[in-house]
């Protein structure tokens, strides 16, 4: 069988191993992730060489790169002896697979660099374009031919993958802490992987698998209330919609004090007041990329009816915000001002605690232009 054939059978194949391992004796989870293994021939010369380091600098691998799995296979054992990786060959081999394997050091407190530093061998080709691309082109074929047993009209927009990484959970005794910790922290150092083996009921609604932990459940809770209250985050602080603006937010108060505020209420009281801390710790960063930051647009100046005044063109213009970014990016300030009137001055203040600049200021919608008096801090 060629390499390409191979390729376009790797899923199928990953599959086929996965159900194997789930089914031995011990496995508490596992990591599986396609690899691409080098087929090295012999008698190579300097000629050979000088072509793999150019491989090196391309894009994609080339064709001496065939299809792998690798795992790494967390196991309990029942009588606290070694582990042998001879169950491991025997099943594997039933798949026609050549295999490899080597018993990691015991994961004791205090010692799990051992044994998970070559998970990081496992995952590594996670973000791998050429991978990636090959097990979307293995994974089209299963998608088609589910396609032609459910739906007797072809799909056109039918489009779905795998990700080159997948976490299989095994052991039921293990899902509550890699729901809770593992995964989250996977997530968010930004690994891209599926998870199998943590059944849907075992998450809360709304939470999508691999973010259920508890701080993560409470932030998810403060965005939708802050969305429905009007509320945003831009560094670090609270802002509020401007009352009579359409696109406006002004700084409100701190972190500490809307989550206070939001803690008192007894639908939010279970899931932020136990981690408080850790939530003000988090949102009140400066820099933080948990949640969505608020855009302060310094070139625009909201006035009545959905017109805002750009200093940069010097003219009003009509809804420059719209659709979904409409809560997510903000002028810099809102002013009660009909923009067909003309010659009337306003004393302004920037929304942004960074930018607490004055400005005695005249609209003139004659000359559409914006004329700046007097500048203070």
């Amino acid at each position: 069988m060629s390499c390409d054939d191979l390729w376009l059978k790797i899923c199928q194949k990953r599959d086929e191993c996965d159900e194997k391992i789930k089914n031995m004796k011990g496995v508490a989870f596992f990591f599986s992730s396609v690899a691409a293994l080098e087929k090295r021939s012999k008698g190579k010369g300097e000629k050979a060489n000088n072509q793999e380091q150019e491989d090196d600098q391309n894009d994609e691998l080339p064709e001496k790169y065939w299809p792998a799995i690798t795992y790494w296979i967390a196991v309990q054992s029942s009588n606290g002896m070694r582990v042998s990786t001879v169950p491991l060959h025997s099943t594997l081999l039933e798949t026609g697979m050549e295999v490899i394997a080597k018993v990691l050091p015991v994961c004791k407190r205090g010692n799990e660099e051992d044994a998970c530093a070559p998970l990081c061998t496992t995952l590594k080709d996670h973000k791998n374009h050429f991978i990636q691309t090959k097990v979307d082109m293995s994974f089209f074929p299963s998608l088609q031919l589910l396609q032609d047993q459910l739906v007797e009209e072809p799909l056109e927009s039918l489009h779905a993958s795998e990700r080159v990484v997948r976490l299989q959970v095994v052991c039921s005794l293990f899902t509550a802490k890699l729901r809770d910790k593992l995964i989250p922290s996977l997530v968010s150092s930004g690994l891209q992987f599926d998870v199998f083996g943590i059944e849907v009921c075992d998450l809360p609604s709304e939470i999508p698998k691999g973010l259920a932990s508890p701080i993560v459940v409470a932030m998810n809770d403060i965005e939708r209330a802050m969305a429905k209250l009007g509320y945003a985050l831009h560094s670090g602080e609270m802002f509020k919609r401007v009352k009579n603006s359409e696109y406006t937010y002004q700084h409100c108060c701190s972190v500490k004090k809307f989550l206070s505020l939001l803690g008192s209420n007894d639908q939010f009281k279970d899931t932020i007041i136990k981690h408080v801390n850790k939530l003000v710790e988090i949102l009140g960063d400066r820099e933080c990329e948990f949640m969505k930051q608020l855009r302060i647009n310094y070139d625009l100046i909201e006035v009545n009816g959905g017109w805002c005044f750009s200093i940069s063109q010097r003219k009003f213009v009509l809804h420059p915000i719209q659709g979904t970014e409409i809560g997510n990016e903000s002028p810099r300030v809102y002013v009660e001002y009909e923009h067909t009137k003309t010659n009337k001055y306003y004393r302004i203040a920037s929304t942004s605690r960074k930018w607490r600049t004055f400005a005695n200021i005249t609209f003139d919608s004659s000359t559409a232009a914006l004329n700046v008096i007097r500048k203070g801090s």
